[in-house]
Order: C-alpha cells, then sequence, then structure tokens
C-alpha cells in the first residue's frame, strides 16, 4: 500500500497536468474556436467544430474525474465513468 502523502502527491501531480493540458488546448484553439468571434477567424468546416466541442467536453469530464478522485468521491467518480463511456 502506498502512503498517504505519496497518493496525495500523485493526485495534485495529475491534476497539474490535467489543468497544463486544458489550458495548452485552450490557448492553441482560442484564435480559431473559443474566441474566434474576438479575432474575426475564417469559418470552420462543419467537421471541426463538432471533433472540439467533443474533445473540449472530454477534457472538462477528465478534469471533474480528477477532482472526484483527489476527494475521495470514488463513487460517484465510477458512476460518471459509464455515463463518459457512452
Amino acid at each position: 500500500m502506498s502512503s498517504p502523502s505519496i497518493r496525495a502527491s500523485a493526485h495534485r501531480f495529475y491534476w497539474w497536468v490535467a489543468v497544463v493540458c486544458t489550458l495548452i488546448v485552450f490557448a492553441e484553439f482560442s484564435r480559431t474556436f473559443y474566441l474566434s468571434a474576438l479575432f474575426d477567424a475564417p469559418p470552420l468546416s462543419w467537421l471541426l467544430p463538432i471533433h472540439r466541442a467533443i474533445m473540449t467536453a472530454w477534457l472538462a469530464l477528465f478534469l471533474v474525474q480528477l477532482r472526484l478522485v483527489a476527494a475521495g468521491r470514488t463513487d460517484l467518480h465510477r458512476k460518471l465513468d459509464v455515463a463518459g463511456e457512452r
């Protein structure tokens, strides 16, 4: 069994990795997707916004799942995991 301090540091590590990944995605797609109205971006094909919306939802689910595990709510984490697989 791992000690509580090792588990806590692992939770913090995964949380910050998820946050950094989310920030990178936002920074990369802000001009063409998230903030496109501010940057007068050209219109995208219909498939790209759908793909980006799904990936954004997946990143949000990933962040929520990490917070649930860190908070000790593994019961809700498992229920949300099943819903996220559908």
